[in-house]
């Protein structure tokens, strides 16, 4: 019966993954999953500022590196000082949503 049907074996290198955390572009989808989680939770006032400032810094590469002119890192900006939850959770969707889709293109 083995002769018949070959067995196929299947190491860890062949199937296919996303590296973890080795592009900025990964590291901003996680940023905004963390983000949108916290607000979903009533977190959103214990991100220190450094990191806040931190996201916005990596917001503004990612949006220069592929040129979307549709984000407004204003509103976002605007969102994450002010804990306005309600715009913020919005647009980080919307955000992820379009990382998302370019890191399945990138793969």
């Amino acid at each position: 019966m083995d002769e018949i049907i070959p067995i196929k074996s299947i190491v860890k290198s062949d199937q296919p993954r996303r590296p973890k955390l080795k592009s900025e572009t990964y590291k901003m989808y996680k940023w905004c999953l963390c983000i949108i989680r916290l607000i979903k939770r009533d977190d959103l006032e214990k991100i220190t500022i450094g990191k806040k400032h931190k996201f916005i810094d990596n917001l503004q590469y990612i949006i220069q590196k592929y040129n979307w002119n549709n984000i407004s890192i204003y509103n976002i900006t605007n969102g994450l000082f002010s804990n306005n939850k309600d715009v913020l959770l919005s647009l980080l969707k919307e955000l992820s949503l379009l990382i998302k889709t370019k890191l399945d293109v990138e793969n």
